[in-house]
């Protein structure tokens, strides 16, 4: 489809991981029917004190803009049940980033962690 844009999306939850991230992917492949998802891959936490985290990488592409993608990842989270009063008690029920919009990259830091690396190029993403 012309105007569409590629996505990478990271997902992680140190929350009954399994069910949470089982649930974000049926939210997502709601609003994203061509997605794709890596491997999971249980990570250690980085920067809090949690239980270990269940990650993946997804795959899409939309025509979509970044701001409307961004409000609707942010819902998918409350839908998923993540709350900031959770997060504060380093409970992470999901965490859905946008990790790049076509050529747009963001969560700079993120592109760094070693799990991050491993599953993009699992995907050969890069």
């Amino acid at each position: 489809m012309a105007g569409e844009k590629q996505i990478i999306i990271a997902i992680g939850s140190n929350y009954n991981p399994r069910h949470n991230l089982s649930h974000a992917e049926m939210v997502l492949r709601k609003h994203f029917p061509n997605i794709i998802f890596s491997k999971p891959m249980y990570t250690t936490p980085i920067g809090i004190v949690s239980p270990d985290f269940i990650n993946r990488i997804a795959l899409c592409s939309t025509a979509e803009p970044l701001d409307m993608i961004l409000k609707d990842i942010k819902q998918m989270e409350l839908t998923c049940g993540n709350t900031d009063r959770l997060r504060r008690q380093g409970i992470v029920v999901i965490d859905i980033d946008i990790l790049k919009y076509g050529d747009k990259k963001m969560h700079i830091n993120d592109w760094q962690r070693p799990y991050i690396q491993q599953l993009l190029k699992e995907m050969n993403l890069i």
